[in-house]
């Protein structure tokens, strides 16, 4: 039965014309929650073997923390990439061909979602921001990256009242790096933003809800797209401040029910690898051919590759969601075959040495933190399953619970 839905897949395939875009960014989102991972040879192997999946780009995730909610400042711990780790792994990408996107974001040591952040003192968060993002831009310029994202998720921060800040913050990147930059705005975020003018593209975090019911066909993702309006907003933004839309994040895990609801990485699911192929392949069909569209990147692609496909995490690597996107990277190229490459070790560049502060067990975040917008509805789910439960075993064991209560 499954050798056949992939039969039906490859004919879906083969039936929807690709557009060769040299401008389309085949990309991953590279990413390890460890201070030297990106500098082993494991990482190596990981970007090489990304870049043989047709990707052209690669966006390497450096994750600062803040302690709460309402701090005042971001800093680095013992679980944020290293310098030197950086660098190596922008040095191993740009020598497979891969085009270097670094990514500075932030996350939260309670679990909370970056984009519900209110810092008691906004202008010394905005301080302690900017030296952070001010420091990735210019190891952005010493490894030669060609794209910096210089926020990701902060839907709490980046509204109107903040847009002069940001702007501030945009024209110093820009004294720093020449390269391209973008803001990572989450998928119900970006029609707030004010400061894309500023920006050269317009980034989205697309982690849109396509489906109410799990298992939902291709077609089925590919009119929800449309018919949620999704697509329509997308390229309004597009011709509203004259960029492209880029999404910095795209991703599903593969579990039953992965479309529902997309961003939430610790749901209890059963597995299922068609469920993310699908979306995967609803996603390229989507947006295939669109010129106001300048590519993906997939969540996530990580420094250390599993033994194999069998997790219910965001990667592709493994799972025939890999299939979908080296398929696609493939046509979207022009149908030139993948390279397969076979990387030399690169040396890390000598830097000055760095204090490193120990992180604590809570802070090494797993790869998605969860919006509180998506709190109660876990808790729903929950109470929907301990109901359905009680309702199955009631009659059975009606008797024992009167028991125990009296």
């Amino acid at each position: 039965m499954r050798l056949f839905r992939y039969v039906l897949l490859a004919i879906a395939l083969l039936a929807v014309p690709a557009t060769a875009r040299a401008d389309w960014q085949r990309g991953v989102d590279f990413a390890t929650y460890a201070a030297s991972t990106y500098g082993t040879a494991a990482s190596d192997a990981s970007l090489a073997r990304a870049a043989s999946s047709g990707n052209d780009s690669v966006s390497i995730v450096i994750t600062q923390y803040m302690d709460n909610a309402t701090s005042n400042s971001v800093r680095a711990n013992g679980a944020t990439p290293t310098d030197a780790s950086i660098l190596h792994a922008m040095a191993s990408a740009r020598a497979l061909g891969l085009e270097v996107t670094l990514k500075p974001q932030v996350d939260l040591i309670t679990g909370a979602w970056r984009g519900v952040i209110a810092p008691t003192d906004p202008s010394a968060w905005f301080t302690s921001y900017e030296s952070m993002i001010d420091h990735y831009a210019d190891l952005a310029r010493q490894g030669g990256a060609t794209m910096l994202v210089m926020g990701t998720e902060f839907k709490t921060m980046s509204g109107s009242a903040h847009t002069s800040r940001w702007q501030q913050i945009i024209a110093g990147i820009r004294q720093r790096f020449s390269g391209v930059l973008t803001y990572a705005a989450n998928w119900n975020e970006y029609q707030q933003v004010k400061f894309w003018g500023d920006l050269d593209f317009i980034g989205v975090d697309a982690y849109y809800p396509l489906s109410e019911l799990p298992a939902p066909t291709v077609s089925q993702l590919l009119s929800a797209w449309t018919s949620r309006g999704y697509v329509s907003a997308l390229q309004a933004a597009s011709r509203q401040y004259g960029k492209q839309v880029l999404f910095t994040e795209i991703g599903y895990r593969s579990i039953i029910g992965a479309a529902i609801t997309p961003n939430i990485w610790n749901s209890q699911a059963l597995y299922s690898m068609d469920e993310e192929s699908n979306a995967y392949e609803a996603a390229f069909q989507t947006f295939n051919g669109k010129p106001w569209f300048a590519g993906m990147y997939w969540w996530s692609w990580p420094a250390t590759l599993p033994a194999n496909g069998w997790n219910s995490d965001y990667t592709p690597t493994y799972k025939p969601a890999e299939d979908v996107m080296k398929t696609w990277n493939l046509r979207l190229a022009g149908g030139g075959a993948p390279k397969t490459y076979t990387p030399s070790p690169v040396p890390a560049p000598a830097l000055p040495a760095q204090p490193v502060v120990a992180a604590p067990p809570s802070a090494v975040r797993p790869p998605r933190a969860l919006p509180v917008e998506h709190k109660v509805i876990q808790k729903k789910a929950k109470k929907k399953r301990r109901v359905l439960k009680r309702k199955r075993h009631g009659k059975k064991k009606h008797r024992s619970r009167a028991h125990s209560r009296h």
